[in-house]
């Protein structure tokens, strides 16, 4: 089971921690703490020919879809896991996979 974390209630805040990962009275951060050992994983190989020319630009339109989905929900659920989905190159390649295990 994961470490309980502070979280802040105001949403345009993010909580302070200082290098120790203890809170910081900020005054914004709410004391209640919340369970979670939710996890997003991602990764995906960079040998194919889609990356030949620029790594940069395949690597940064694959995360701009794999973000897409996210945002609309369109992750696959399977055995063990919350959602996942390929990565594909821009030939239709699988190259990777992202997985959210809870």
């Amino acid at each position: 089971m994961a470490a309980a974390k502070l979280f802040c209630t105001d949403q345009n805040h993010k909580p302070c921690f200082q290098l120790s990962g203890k809170p910081e009275s900020c005054g914004k951060c709410s004391t209640t703490q919340k369970e979670t050992d939710m996890k997003l994983t991602l990764e995906f190989d960079m040998d194919g020919a889609a990356f030949d020319e620029s790594w940069q630009t395949e690597a940064a339109r694959i995360l701009r879809e794999l973000a897409s989905r996210i945002a609309d929900g369109d992750l696959e659920p399977q055995h063990g896991l919350i959602g996942h989905r390929y990565a594909r190159d821009i030939n239709g390649n699988a190259v990777g996979r992202l997985y959210v295990t809870d």
